[in-house]
Parts: C-alpha cells; sequence; structure tokens
C-alpha cells in the first residue's frame, strides 16, 4: 500500500520522509493557531469584564443615597459625623481610583500591542480587573453601611404608602355614612379626619428630615387612627341596627311570650308583667344612652352598654322562664333532699353512740371526739335552716301566696354547700370510729385465702407426681401450715379488743409469711425440673458440630435420675459457655 507505514524505512524512504514532515509542520501551525486563538479570546474576555465592571461601578446606587444623606443633613445634624467619612470614601472612589482606572484602561487599549494575544497583556489587563473588582467590593460595602443605617426610611415609605391608599378608601366610606346617618357628629368625623392627614403630613415632614426615630412614632400614630377609624366604620352601622330593630324585637318577644301570651296562672303573669314593665323602662334608658354614645361616636362605650342591656333581657328570661322549672324541681325533690337530711342525722347519732362506746362519758373528751360534737352540732344548724326552708315554702304552698323560688334556690344552695362540709367533717370522724372498732371479717377473709392458696399447692403435688421430691419435701408442711390456720379461725371469734386484733394481726402476718415461702418453694421445685429437662434437650442440637457434647448430656441425664437438679444446671451452664468460647 502507498500509505503503508514502516517505522524501519520512514526516513530511509525519502518520499516517506516527506510526508512526516509536511505532516508535523502543520500539526505544529495548528497547535500555535489554537493557541493564539484562546489567548486572544481570554484577553478579550478580561477586556470586555473590566470594561462592564467600570459601568457597574458607574451606576452604582451609592451616589443617590449619598445625595440623600446631603439632603438629611442640611436639616439637621443626623449624619453629620458619618457624612463627612462617607463623602470622603465617595470621593476618593469616585474622582480618584475609577477615574485612574478608566485612565489606566483606555491607555492600554489605545496602545496596540497591549491587544496582541500574549500572556503579558493578559496579565495587565488581568491585573486591571482585579484592581476593579476590589472597588467594586469597597462601593459595595460602603452603600450596605450607609443603607443599614437609612434602611428605615424605606420601610416606613412603603409601609406609608399602604396605610396612605387605606386612608383614601376610609375616607370615601366615612363619606358614604354621613348620608346614610345624618344624626352623627359631623364636626367630630372632621376633626378625626382632619387628625388622621395631620399624623401623614408631620410624617413626611420627619421623613425628609432623617428623623426617622419621631417619624415610626407617627407611623404608629397613623396606624392606631386608621384601626379606631375601622372599627367605628364596621361599629355604626352594627349599633344602630341592634338599637333600632333587634332589641325592640327582643321586648316584644319577651311581652308576647311571658306577658300577652302567657300560660302560667293570673298572679303569676301579673307579677310577670311588672317586672317587664319595670325591665322595658330599663331599656328604653339604656337604648337612649347607646343611641348618645353613637352619635358622639363612642363606639366602644355604645357596645359594652349594649351588652349590659342584653345581660338585663336574658336576666329576666331566667328569672322567668327559671322560676317553672325551680317550682318542679321543688316539688319532685324536696322530700328526697329532707331523707337524706335524715339519714345524716341518723349516721350522726350511731357515730354518737360508737364513741360513747369507746370513749367514757366522764372523762375528758379527746381531740376525736372534740371534732365530732363540731361538726354533729354544724349539721344540726343546717338541718334547722333546711327545714325552716322548707316549712316557708309549705305555709305559702298551703295559702295560694307565690314567692321568691329564685331566693329559695339561692338559699337551698348555701344549705346545701354547708350540709356537704358538715358531712365531710362527718366522715372524719367515721374514719376514727372504723379505725377503733374491732373488724374481723378481714382476717376471717385472709383466712380463706390462705387456705386456698395451701389447697392449689396440694393439686400442683399430685399434678407433679414425676416430681418425687415434691411430696416429702412440702406435703407435710402444707398440713402443718392448714393446721396452724385452722387454730387461728377458731380464735377469731375471741377477739374482743383493739390489743387483741393487733396481736392477732401480727401472729396472722407471720402465717401468710410462711404459706406463701412454701408456694414459692415449692413452684421453684417444679421450674427446676422443667428448666433441667429442657436444658437437656437444647444441649443436644450441638451434638453433630460439638461431639463431645454426648459426654456432658450423659452426665447431666445420670444427675437427672438422681434428682441432683442444680447440678444439671451448672453442668449444662459450663458446657454452653466452653461452646460460645469456641464460636469465637
Amino acid at each position: 500500500m502507498i500509505f503503508a507505514w514502516n517505522i524501519n524505512t520512514l526516513f530511509t524512504n525519502p518520499i516517506s520522509a516527506t510526508f512526516f514532515a509536511v505532516f508535523l509542520v502543520f500539526f505544529i501551525i495548528s497547535i500555535i493557531l489554537l493557541i493564539v486563538l484562546a489567548i486572544n479570546s481570554k484577553l478579550l474576555q478580561t477586556i470586555a469584564k473590566s470594561i462592564d465592571m467600570i459601568e457597574t461601578l458607574r451606576k452604582s446606587p451609592l451616589k443617590g443615597v449619598i445625595k440623600r444623606i446631603a439632603a438629611i443633613n442640611e436639616g439637621n445634624d443626623t449624619f453629620k459625623v458619618e457624612f463627612s467619612i462617607w463623602r470622603t470614601k465617595y470621593e476618593i472612589i469616585y474622582e480618584k481610583k475609577l477615574i485612574n482606572y478608566i485612565s489606566i484602561l483606555a491607555g492600554l487599549l489605545d496602545d496596540k500591542k497591549n491587544l496582541k494575544p500574549k500572556f503579558s497583556n493578559i496579565k495587565k489587563f488581568q491585573h486591571l480587573y482585579t484592581d476593579l473588582e476590589e472597588l467594586h467590593s469597597v462601593v459595595h460595602n460602603l452603600y450596605t453601611e450607609i443603607f443599614n443605617d437609612i434602611e428605615i426610611e424605606y420601610v416606613q415609605r412603603d409601609y406609608i404608602t399602604y396605610e396612605k391608599e387605606l386612608f383614601s378608601r376610609l375616607k370615601d366610606e366615612v363619606t358614604m355614612l354621613t348620608f346614610n346617618y345624618n344624626d352623627l357628629d359631623q364636626e367630630k368625623l372632621k376633626e378625626l379626619i382632619d387628625r388622621i392627614e395631620g399624623f401623614f403630613e408631620e410624617f413626611y415632614l420627619l421623613l425628609d428630615d432623617g428623623k426617622f426615630k419621631k417619624s415610626w412614632e407617627h407611623l404608629t400614630n397613623i396606624h392606631g387612627s386608621l384601626k379606631f377609624l375601622i372599627e367605628l366604620l364596621d361599629a355604626i352601622p352594627e349599633v344602630y341596627s341592634m338599637n333600632t330593630v333587634t332589641i325592640p324585637e327582643k321586648l316584644l318577644e319577651l311581652k308576647n311570650k311571658y306577658v300577652t301570651f302567657g300560660t302560667s296562672s293570673k298572679s303569676r303573669i301579673t307579677r310577670d308583667a311588672q317586672k317587664y314593665k319595670a325591665l322595658e323602662l330599663e331599656i328604653d334608658n339604656l337604648r337612649i344612652k347607646i343611641k348618645n354614645e353613637i352619635i358622639n361616636l363612642q363606639y366602644k362605650k355604645a357596645n359594652k352598654t349594649i351588652e349590659k342591656l342584653f345581660e338585663k333581657i336574658e336576666d329576666f328570661k331566667i328569672e322567668v322562664e327559671h322560676s317553672d322549672l325551680l317550682k318542679i324541681y321543688f316539688e319532685n325533690n324536696i322530700e328526697d333532699i329532707r331523707k337524706s337530711f335524715d339519714m345524716v342525722q341518723k349516721g350522726s347519732l350511731e357515730m354518737e353512740k360508737a364513741f360513747n362506746h369507746y370513749e367514757s362519758p366522764t372523762k375528758l373528751l379527746s381531740k376525736d371526739r372534740i371534732g365530732f360534737e363540731e361538726a354533729r352540732l354544724g349539721f344540726i344548724r343546717t338541718k334547722e335552716q333546711f327545714d325552716l326552708l322548707v316549712a316557708n315554702i309549705d305555709i305559702n304552698d298551703s295559702n295560694g301566696k307565690d314567692f321568691d323560688l329564685l331566693k329559695i334556690k339561692d338559699d337551698l344552695l348555701k344549705i346545701m354547700n354547708n350540709v356537704l362540709n358538715d358531712i365531710s367533717k362527718l366522715e372524719k370522724s367515721a374514719k376514727v370510729i372504723n379505725s377503733k372498732s374491732v373488724n374481723l371479717e378481714n382476717f376471717s377473709n385472709k383466712v380463706l385465702q390462705l387456705q386456698s392458696f395451701l389447697s392449689q399447692a396440694e393439686i400442683k403435688i399430685d399434678q407433679y407426681k414425676s416430681i418425687v421430691e415434691l411430696k416429702d419435701r412440702f406435703l407435710g408442711t402444707i398440713i402443718e401450715e392448714q393446721k396452724s390456720l385452722d387454730e387461728f379461725a377458731r380464735s377469731i371469734s375471741m377477739i374482743k379488743t383493739i390489743e387483741q386484733k393487733e396481736k392477732a394481726k401480727q401472729q396472722l402476718d407471720q402465717l401468710t409469711y410462711q404459706v406463701f415461702n412454701v408456694i414459692n418453694e415449692l413452684n421453684d421445685a417444679i421450674f427446676l425440673d422443667y428448666i433441667s429437662q429442657e436444658i437437656i434437650v437444647y444441649l443436644e442440637r450441638y451434638i453433630e458440630k460439638y461431639p463431645q457434647i454426648q459426654d456432658v448430656i450423659l452426665q447431666c441425664e445420670h444427675l437427672f435420675q438422681q434428682r441432683q437438679l442444680e447440678q444439671v444446671v451448672n453442668v449444662a451452664i459450663r458446657a454452653l459457655t466452653n461452646i460460645k468460647v469456641a464460636r469465637k
């Protein structure tokens, strides 16, 4: 082949050598061209970035904030010291450094040699760009420093724009409101609007002068005033509607339900009519007060008066409606309440007898007895109040007279609260009596429970006949404990005094300990037999992997047959421990 290469003849064959030389020349030229193009591209990019950076510095907002600080400084000395420093920095940046860098860039561009694709030229422009970047960082830091001090102005201007728009809409609503409610105090409304407008004017003056703290206070006043105006615009129609429509409708509803079309007795309707007349007069006075308050733009006072008015209407309804319910309640439950009082009285008498039994009346009264007597006397006084209340109800009812059920309800509630306190005190005395009494039922129940446990233990011994040692070891002890419990059960009926009770309690505690000790030992013996069998079965799992375990199993089985169960467990555990070590 004509283009077949042979390294041995490459340089000896003139044609091959010529072609190879031409190839090398073109390859080297291509590499040089690519390097030149890359250098030229990098150079142009660096020049473009430098020009862009200069343009960015020229359009920086720093100049604007410096002018704003200068304007503020003309009216007051808020930024006197800072302004001189900032202005000096600004002049150094823009009147010296930036102009100097622009001149350097222009000089580099004027000299055509600097535009040739050389690494040295790239370094020149790159050095200039680095200086411009540092200058841009200085400008940014200076702008941030100044803006942080006047940022509050921009925040306030943004906020006041929203407040201004809101105020314009509210003024339109005020105008519409005066057409719908022409009896409102127009002068006060106008004063309110003018005062808010004055707040806006003062705010802008303070903001222009750089008095940001005072302008913020005025902004707060504006916000509070607008909030008040919004609440006022919402409240006026609502208060008018309540005062002229809702309240008269409520009164008419009460009149129709309880007076005009009332279903109660004639005397009751007459009494309700008198109460309604007094309520109506009071409501009319409150409605006049509400109207005057809302005309004078005192909507908060008007709302409070409305709340008071509705409370009076609700009180009237409760008084009238609950009277019937209270009467029914008294008719249905007064006897049950009387019986409850009688039961408490009987209980106090029984407690008195109990105290007389345990304490001699001829001796000084104990602290517990004094507490009981105070509680008993308190209950007697409370019962006398209850009996008097019930007697008055019965007398008025038999004479056909009407009576104030609400007052009776309040009196009965007080009596019931008192009797609950008395019962609580009597309950404490009852606990004292219980502690003094000899209660033998608990002893009998405890003995039966222990005997039941021992019977279950005997059943377990029969159930596990395969464990031969259980019968010899535990059956005799169980029979002895049964005899001891039988003897104790026969002695219970002989206990008469608290001292005998305490002694019997100690004896029963000792018997309880002995019984539970026997039961626990029995359960442990059964469990030991079970675990011994299971552990031998478990060892059989390792016979294939550890043949020597067969000897251990035979040893354990021999020990098991001899009923040396604890030795079985010990030998098995040692074998399992050795297996665990061998695995590691």
